[in-house]
């Protein structure tokens, strides 16, 4: 009687991540510690749970003819006939000896057997798994929380319409369009031809095509709303693990734009031109901390609203930012774009746009183009800060002044015939001067970079 009972197992895949920034992405499915939670039936295909296991097709093909193999339905029994089993739902504890050596893996172990869920063990071959929303608005089906898989994913699956003691599972796996056998009839189920019914998701199913067309794969608004526009608040378990740092952080799991969710991450940034119509790049959201930081310096170009163009390759070194990487995004089209030099190969040709506003009185033009200053080549980190230096000036000296305190500044920026005479080169090297922490006459801080 118990060789009568039919089980569903979950088993576990590794989560495939996008390149680069993969921003951004996000795993699509259940995910613990980098795997993805996947739904299959178990079961022999001829309906018999038993210790010989899965029999060869060939054989069966050669036993039924070229028909194929056929099978018997089989009829559900009564759990109650059976010992309990998993406190924290309903199931059975099925004999060992009718439950293959791969079955059993992927269920909880009890005395003598393994835990298989009421359900299956009442419906047999009638038994269908409840239809639900699972993650991400995605359809799915009700499995017993008594699979350790799902124990595992319980912060994850939602209940939506399922029973206490289930969660929904999706019935595709929306990182490769194919069934996860969520949603699968029983693998010993039998049609009116006397043969297995196939198992497939049906019209669930759909072709994995990158970048994503079609209906989302995941709903942006079935996740909560992060504080930044544009972003959904993903549960951690569902995003990359070395994509995390990279994210802000909400609740319980991390800010995604609402792109990636939307396509599951099969998504492919709009391209722009990042430097005053030179160079390329790919818009991305501002609400990625990385992007968020730079957005001063970067334009944004053709981009939609609350983002920036990105370069595909930092304009200073000529490497890959990686923004033009992600998912199936297949690169950048033009050679790499780097500013230009002048003077002297000591600066970069900077758009203008870029530069500070309080700072673009303190460049020339040089041999830029029109609209871009000549900034030295240090000044372009944020993070610079000049040599701390001494120098008396030729104006300091005829007013008697002492030596002043200062930091060495490129004599590639602009240099009026005052200040030449108020400055000098002190103990700088020879491409450059020494620049007053104050100003000789009124002590006002100059605000050279350093002081």
């Amino acid at each position: 009687m118990a060789s009568d009972v039919h089980q569903r197992r979950i088993a576990m895949r590794d989560t495939v991540a996008p390149r680069g920034l993969s921003l951004l992405f996000v795993c699509a499915l259940v995910a613990l510690a980098g795997a993805a939670c996947i739904v299959q039936p178990v079961a022999g295909e001829n309906g018999e749970l038993d210790n010989l296991g899965a029999t060869d097709a060939g054989a069966r093909a050669l036993q039924f003819g070229d028909g194929g193999p056929r099978c018997t339905p089989k009829a559900g029994i009564d759990p109650t006939l059976l010992p309990r089993c998993c406190m924290v739902g309903r199931a059975r504890c099925v004999p060992r000896a009718i439950v293959s050596a791969e079955d059993g893996a992927r269920l909880d172990a009890c005395a003598g057997g393994y835990c298989v869920p009421e359900p299956i063990v009442r419906g047999g071959d009638s038994y269908r798994p409840t239809r639900c929303q699972s993650v991400g608005a995605i359809a799915g089906a009700c499995v017993s929380v008594c699979v350790p898989m799902v124990q595992m994913s319980l912060d994850i699956l939602p209940r939506s319409t399922c029973a206490e003691d289930e969660r929904c599972a999706p019935c595709v796996d929306p990182r490769t369009g194919q069934s996860t056998g969520a949603c699968d009839p029983p693998s010993s189920a039998c049609g009116s031809d006397g043969r297995p019914v196939p198992r497939d998701a049906g019209t669930d199913a759909a072709p994995l095509v990158c970048p994503h067309v079609g209906p989302p794969v995941l709903d942006p608004t079935a996740f909560p709303a992060c504080p930044c526009a544009g972003t959904r608040c993903l549960p951690a378990a569902l995003v990359e693990p070395g994509q995390r740092s990279m994210l802000s952080t909400c609740e319980g799991g991390f800010c995604v734009p609402d792109d990636f969710v939307r396509t599951g991450g099969r998504f492919v940034p709009p391209t722009c031109q990042p430097f005053a119509g030179q160079g390329e790049g790919r818009c991305l959201s501002n609400c990625i901390p990385m992007v968020r930081e730079q957005s001063s310096q970067l334009e944004r170009g053709s981009c939609g609203e609350g983002q920036s163009c990105v370069p595909c390759w930092d304009p200073r070194t000529g490497m890959n930012t990686g923004a033009c990487n992600q998912s199936c995004d297949r690169g950048p089209t033009i050679p790499p774009y780097t500013f230009g030099s002048c003077c002297g190969g000591r600066a970069k040709c900077i758009p203008t746009r870029l530069v500070p506003e309080g700072q673009r009185a303190q460049l020339e033009q040089k041999d830029c183009a029109s609209s871009f200053l000549c900034v030295p080549t240090e000044n372009i980190d944020p993070g610079f800060r000049g040599t701390a230096c001494s120098a008396s000036s030729l104006l300091g000296s005829l007013l008697g002044g002492r030596p002043y305190m200062g930091v060495c500044v490129s004599s590639c920026v602009k240099r009026d015939f005052f200040t030449r005479l108020g400055t000098a080169q002190g103990n700088c090297p020879s491409t450059h001067f020494c620049a007053p922490c104050r100003h000789p006459l009124t002590g006002a801080p100059t605000g050279a970079p350093g002081c």
